[in-house]
């Protein structure tokens, strides 16, 4: 302020110091806003030259801890909305209503099984109205398409009476194969875990198929089969003899069955033999959610084969390897030989 003393020049505001008055002002109003405080006097205090660096920090401090507390208070609204969310409910349905008279489930998993026999004659990839489908990507050009149904789709399926919708609802899973040629003339085979899901009508005391798709829904309700129980002494065997029907391929590489190798040799003229028995230190485990019996062990085979310029040469595969059973029909069979 001018205190009439002419031989000081009058003060005058520096644009800093306006700009600071303001911001200091602004800030403080938008503090009492967060914490709904009223201020005792409306008067602005009057501004100096250059705001201490004391108060600075006083209110960073203060706008530090309005935002931390503001976070928190989200953080827990989060929280809470979270842990008192309900969980997931699958899609398919739980019993309810009357089930129509005359009926029974060993009907209705007829009618599903029925649906699923039906699919595995599809000549193609993707067939539509069924649960499976193969997404290779040359899948629309695949040639010999032959599809094969395995185990027993039946085993751990789920059967509920939908009484609002009026229909059977089958929860199963099916185990499948596909052989198939891709251009130029290459063979694959392909092994599916199928979840399928039927709708069944219970129609002038038959049972009708609505519909069977594939179910990709999450949670999926447990289908778990029963261990058929088959003993080292069956199912060990039978890997050998796979093993055996693979090295006596004679081109390279092996069919799509048996374990691929990371480098494959191309080659019409190729001779297989294994080194040592792939049995030693096997072991088996059963897994319920298929159904299927896994052995696992170690395997080591060499091909011999030509080349135009090399002459004959050789080389030798070694690694673990992974031999899948299924019990078709009551016998157990391998269904392909891989590298886990």
């Amino acid at each position: 302020m001018y205190d009439g003393d002419l031989s000081k020049p009058a003060y005058v505001p520096t644009v800093d110091a306006l700009n600071a008055q303001g911001m200091q002002v602004g800030f403080g109003n938008t503090q009492n806003n967060v914490y709904n405080i009223t201020p005792a006097s409306a008067e602005a205090s009057p501004a100096t030259d250059e705001p201490s660096s004391e108060d600075n920090q006083t209110t960073a401090g203060k706008g530090v801890g309005v935002a931390a507390f503001v976070i928190l208070l989200v953080i827990l609204g989060c929280y809470n909305m979270i842990k008192d969310s309900p969980e997931p409910k699958p899609s398919f349905p739980s019993e309810n209503g009357q089930r129509p008279e005359g009926s029974n489930d060993q009907a209705v998993l007829g009618a599903a099984l029925d649906a699923l026999r039906s699919c595995v004659k599809a000549p193609v990839l993707k067939p539509v109205h069924c649960p499976q489908q193969i997404n290779d990507f040359n899948a629309d050009n695949a040639a010999d398409v032959a599809w094969r149904l395995h185990g027993d789709p039946s085993d751990g399926a789920r059967v509920v009476f939908n009484g609002e919708e009026g229909r059977f609802h089958v929860l199963g899973t099916a185990v499948m194969t596909v052989s198939y040629k891709e251009a130029p003339n290459q063979p694959r085979f392909r092994l599916r875990i199928v979840h399928y899901w039927a709708r069944i009508e219970w129609t002038n005391n038959q049972p009708r198929l609505a519909e069977i798709r594939a179910y990709d829904d999450s949670p999926r309700p447990e289908t778990n089969k029963r261990n058929p129980y088959v003993p080292d002494d069956v199912a060990f065997p039978l890997v050998e003899q796979a093993f055996q029907t693979c090295a006596a391929a004679k081109s390279s590489p092996m069919t799509p069955e048996c374990p691929a190798s990371k480098n494959p040799i191309q080659s019409n003229k190729a001779e297989w033999k294994l080194n040592g028995s792939p049995l030693v230190n096997a072991h088996a485990t059963f897994d319920s959610p298929s159904g299927l019996i896994h052995v696992t062990g170690n395997y080591s085979i060499t091909v011999v084969y030509k080349l135009w310029l090399s002459g004959t040469t050789s080389q030798t595969e070694t690694g673990q390897y992974d031999a899948v059973l299924s019990v078709d029909d009551g016998k157990p069979v391998v269904l392909r030989i891989q590298k886990p």
